[in-house]
Order: structure tokens, then C-alpha cells, then sequence
């Protein structure tokens, strides 16, 4: 891999490599930090269409993927990442001119989910008494009919 790298590639990959190991071994991740307006969009872009070219193109080897998991901090980005999906009218590849006409093909098989973090969130779960379920639910009969206020 060095002689098809370098030395600096492949040290760069290494810690890459490294760091995932400690944090994680089973999930592979990029992360980037950049300033406002400085086009990390246009990044992830083109990381998604790098990626899934060779993945198509390259079937037999475990270096690329089609297959990519966004998770934002609220709903308001990943809103705004809806230009990340292929099939958006919006899309970087085609708008922002990120491959040859002759990959979008390619581009369009990719596997992209972008969510927020509230959906790894556990939910609170409650137990509730067989009354108070039926009245939450709208599914309390009565036997009688309600008395008058007052008698």
C-alpha cells in the first residue's frame, strides 16, 4: 500500500485508521471541522461521489462503499442536506458540476440516510395502569351515563 500511497498518504490513512480502532472498531468515520460558509457540504459531496464511483466500478474491493450515514445536530441541516441525495433536483454532483455527466449513473446508486441525533435517543418508557392507558388512548366505556354536576 505504501508504494501505491506514499509515505505521507499512507501515514495519514494509518492515523485515520488508528484513531477509528480506539473509537470504534466496527464503524468507520470523517469528521471534519470547518468554518461557516467554507463548503463543508460540497465535501461531503464530493467524499459521497468519490466513494461510490469506485464502489461501482471497483465491486470486488472492500475500500469503497455506496453506502453513507448522516447524522446532524437538529432537523434545520439535515434539512439543508437534502442536496446530498442523488435524486434531489437541488444536488451538488449535477449543480455544482462535482462529476462528468457520465458518472451521475453511478452517483444515483448510492445508499444515503441523513438524520438527526435525536433518532439514536432512547425513549423514556412509562408504565401505565390499565385505566390511565384506556384514557390516554380514548378507549374508556362507560357503564353508566355521567352524573349531573351537583346531585
Amino acid at each position: 500500500m505504501v508504494s501505491q500511497l506514499g509515505k505521507k498518504e499512507s501515514r495519514f490513512l494509518d492515523h485515520l485508521k488508528n484513531a477509528n480502532a480506539e473509537a470504534n472498531p466496527e464503524l468507520f468515520r470523517i469528521a471534519f471541522k470547518m468554518a461557516t460558509g467554507s463548503g463543508k457540504t460540497t465535501v461531503m459531496a464530493m467524499i459521497i461521489a468519490w466513494q461510490t464511483v469506485n464502489a461501482n466500478r471497483h465491486p470486488q474491493s472492500k475500500r469503497f462503499t455506496k453506502g453513507f450515514l448522516i447524522v446532524t445536530p437538529g432537523i434545520t441541516i439535515r434539512d439543508h442536506l437534502r442536496v446530498l441525495y442523488p435524486s434531489s433536483p437541488d444536488n451538488y454532483y449535477e449543480h455544482r458540476s462535482l462529476v462528468p455527466h457520465d458518472m451521475i449513473p453511478d452517483i444515483k446508486k448510492a445508499k444515503i440516510v441523513i438524520t438527526n441525533y435525536h433518532a439514536f435517543m432512547l425513549r423514556e418508557k412509562m408504565n401505565l395502569m390499565k385505566g390511565t392507558r384506556a384514557l390516554l388512548q380514548g378507549t374508556i366505556r362507560r357503564s353508566s351515563p355521567p352524573r349531573p354536576k351537583g346531585k
